[in-house]
């Protein structure tokens, strides 16, 4: 991440990339509370012609990061 990036910018990363792998999420989200898999899940999504991972451990995010090509 840039140095200058606010609070709202990671917020609205967090949220576009969820938006894209929502379906996706959603299933985790089911199958974490029903205790069917392991409460991990990694997402990829792209903001601003940047490539993002966010990850989740029990239902939390845990984890953003840009991915370097």
């Amino acid at each position: 991440f840039h140095r200058t990036i606010s609070v709202d910018e990671i917020y609205t990363i967090i949220e576009e990339v969820i938006r894209q792998n929502r379906e996706e999420v959603v299933k985790y989200s089911k199958q974490v509370i029903k205790k069917e898999i392991n409460p991990q899940l990694q997402v990829d999504g792209w903001v601003n012609g940047i490539k993002y991972r966010l990850g989740f451990f029990n239902l939390t995010i845990g984890q953003l990061y840009p991915l370097l090509d």
